[in-house]
Order: C-alpha cells, then sequence, then structure tokens
C-alpha cells in the first residue's frame, strides 16, 4: 500500500495561484473592457439578463422619438389628452376637427413635411376593435399647414369614427 503524503508548499502555492488567476480574472477583464472594445452589433438581447438595461443606458436617455402623443377617445367621441403631457412630449394640442379627422399641433421645429408620424392604435381605450388610422399631410382635411392630419376609421364600413384611441409618435 502506498503512503500518502501531502502536498509541498510549491503545489499548494501554484494552486492557490491558478484559483486566483481563475476566479479573478473574469473581474478583471469586466472592469477593463468598455464600450469602445465592442464591435457593434456584438450584444445581442439574448446576452442581457432582464432588467439589466435601463432608459438612462441608452444612448439619448432612451428617448427614440422627438414626439410622442396619446390621444384617447372620450366616452361621446372626440379627443381627450392630457396638454401638459403633450407639450413634454413634443405636441401642442389636438383638435377633433370632424368626425374621425385629428389635427396635432407639433410643437418646435416638427414639420409633418419633413417629419412623417408613426401612427398606432390604443384598443384599451378604443370602443371596439376592428379600427384603422392614418395621417395624411392637412391639405384640405380642415387642419392647418403644419399640422398633422390623423384620421380614424371603422375598419368594417370604412366610416370615420371617433371611437379609436390613437398614439402619434414622431422619430
Amino acid at each position: 500500500m502506498k503512503k500518502l503524503t501531502l502536498p509541498s508548499h510549491a503545489t499548494v502555492a501554484a494552486y492557490l495561484a491558478l484559483f486566483g488567476v481563475l476566479a479573478g480574472g473574469s473581474a478583471y477583464a469586466a472592469s477593463k473592457i468598455g464600450s469602445d472594445d465592442i464591435k457593434n452589433d456584438a450584444v445581442l438581447s439574448k446576452h442581457i439578463k432582464a432588467d439589466q438595461v435601463k432608459a438612462s443606458d441608452i444612448a439619448g436617455n432612451g428617448k427614440s422619438f422627438q414626439a410622442v402623443g396619446l390621444v384617447q377617445r372620450e366616452s361621446g367621441g372626440g379627443a381627450e389628452f392630457d396638454s401638459d403631457e403633450l407639450k413634454e412630449r413634443g405636441f401642442e394640442s389636438v383638435t377633433n376637427f370632424t368626425e374621425g379627422i385629428y389635427c396635432v399641433v407639433p410643437s418646435g421645429n416638427l414639420d409633418p413635411a419633413k417629419n412623417p408620424p408613426v401612427i398606432t392604435l390604443e384598443y384599451n381605450s378604443s370602443s371596439g376593435e376592428n379600427f384603422t388610422a392614418m395621417w395624411d399631410i392637412a391639405n384640405g382635411s380642415g387642419c392647418d399647414e403644419g399640422e398633422y392630419n390623423v384620421q380614424t376609421y371603422d375598419a368594417t364600413t370604412g366610416d370615420p369614427t371617433d371611437d379609436v384611441s390613437f398614439v402619434i409618435m414622431v422619430p
């Protein structure tokens, strides 16, 4: 039978050094790798743990739109909106010119001819579910030049309707 011997001091020291490098090496690398060291499109969402990226971490503090506003339908039809919130988000006001036509006045230098919006329906506060919304430059619609003309329709009948809530975003 072989007799077990204790490892030498050199072997113990070598193992301790190895474990130190293995444990601390990634922490050292993480502290030394910066955004300039990472190629564009190299980090994908699947590489990031949930809730690790905040709006303040994103260029522009997560503000990817020049303007964004929610226009909710009122219970009797028409537009309801929080004017202070709209002003903070890039719009001055909204008027419901006629059934299904909304005139959205941008603040600042936004020009509908040069800065087209994205319109999306907000079904949670719409009255029904088969709607469509679009925008047009304000020519002849009742909206003034320089305003966003948003038109909302019942997709089943094709008739204009005020039963729709929508979000307008200008990238």
